[in-house]
């Protein structure tokens, strides 16, 4: 029996220190790894989304290679913009090249996903693996009709390396399973890039209809199924114009009471191009994103916007669910502490002169798409090869 023991001691000290070998080697791997891209100087090259399996995942805040504070280290947010990789075309409502922003053609040439559903279900994300979680749960309680007819298109704008959407799908793949989903990432972290983010979702969706939703609002599966039934709703006619609707205003319910939505909106593709999209001359500063396309809407005798929350209240339909700034980490789901990197200015005076100015002069800016992106993918890499040696 003592024989016996002192054999498995030995073993599983020996097996430990194999461990601990395996590990070291491994760390030494990863930051020659991050030292070489450092010192290559390619800015284009991006590490693979499942790098997140190394991260600082919730529950595991001390062991990751690639922690909370390395990502901090190397975020940067910047008010300063890449090339237009579009310019707007009043005549045609879409995209032409830029000849003078090297990136155009390739970009704009991005193969869209193949779909055949109806809606694109879009939402802007941002540094916060527990909002997005929170959303992949609420999809998985869709009904399965509205399931059928959405497609997920995700905007990752910039998000910090180890936080991106992508890198909670790496290592919760089960969660997203049988549903269509999206991933496109912007390379460049900018201030305030949200009219950038939202033209960017709206040009690479494939569907005649998107349903535009904030990171921190959860959609009910009785809405999900109201907004599906929104396609089929016949145009307004006002006397001689035919005017198609344009879905604003959703009702919400936030801790401080109802409020409806100034930014959640359900139009057509082929209508939010027709408005030139959102004018990206806002990006940089805080504000007025939400009004000046609203604005843009109003003016358009051809489009009727809606106030969603009367149709919701006449349909006693659940209203939207403003999500708490605190949130755990859905059960079972591996989530990184939402990143606090730097905080832009919220100063709204800069943009609030801005839209003076555009609606004094009535013209808007063609520049859009001021980044570049890529789509993001989280299937097996030769990281997670790597990893199952270990």
């Amino acid at each position: 029996m003592q024989s016996s023991r002192a054999c498995n001691t030995a073993y599983a000290t020996a097996h430990a220190t194999t461990l601990k070998t395996k590990q070291f080697l491994l760390v030494i791997f990863f930051v020659g790894i991050a030292i070489f891209l450092i010192n290559s100087g390619d800015p284009s090259y991006e590490l693979p989304s499942s790098v997140a399996l190394m991260g600082n995942l919730h529950g595991n805040d001390e062991g990751g290679i690639i922690t909370a504070a390395a990502a901090a280290a190397a975020a940067g947010i910047t008010e300063q913009t890449y090339c237009a990789v579009g310019i707007w075309n009043e005549q045609t409502h879409d995209l032409d090249e830029n000849p003078n922003c090297t990136a155009s053609s390739k970009l704009l040439h991005m193969e869209r996903p193949e779909t055949q559903k109806r809606l694109t279900y879009m939402l802007l994300y941002y540094n916060n693996h527990k909002q997005l979680a929170h959303q992949v749960q609420a999809w998985r309680n869709f009904s399965q009709a509205a399931l059928d007819q959405i497609q997920f298109v995700i905007v990752d704008d910039g998000s910090t390396l180890g936080h991106a959407a992508a890198d909670l799908f790496a290592v919760n793949r089960e969660f997203i399973e049988g549903l269509d989903v999206v991933v496109y990432k912007i390379d460049q972290d900018l201030a305030w890039n949200i009219g950038g983010a939202r033209n960017l979702g709206f040009y690479m969706a494939n569907t005649e209809w998107i349903f535009m939703n904030d990171a921190d609002i959860e959609v009910k599966s009785d809405t999900m199924d109201f907004v599906t039934n929104l396609l089929d709703y016949k145009p307004q006619q006002n006397g001689t114009t035919v005017q198609e609707p344009v879905y604003l205003y959703f009702k919400r319910w936030r801790e401080a009471g109802f409020k409806n939505h100034p930014a959640v909106m359900l139009i057509k593709r082929a209508h939010y191009w027709m408005l030139g999209g959102c004018d990206e001359d806002f990006v940089g500063h805080y504000g007025q994103t939400d009004p000046h396309f609203r604005l843009k809407v109003k003016l358009d005798k051809t489009l009727h916007g809606y106030t969603t929350e009367d149709l919701m209240n006449e349909q006693k339909v659940s209203p939207l669910y403003e999500m708490p700034d605190s949130l755990p980490c859905p059960s079972g789901m591996h989530c990184l502490e939402p990143f606090v990197g730097q905080s832009p200015s919220r100063d709204t005076k800069p943009n609030k002169d801005l839209i003076k100015k555009k609606r004094k002069i009535g013209k808007w800016s063609n520049q859009v798409l001021r980044f570049t992106w890529k789509r993001s993918t989280w299937e097996s890499s030769w990281w997670q090869n790597i990893l199952s040696w270990f």
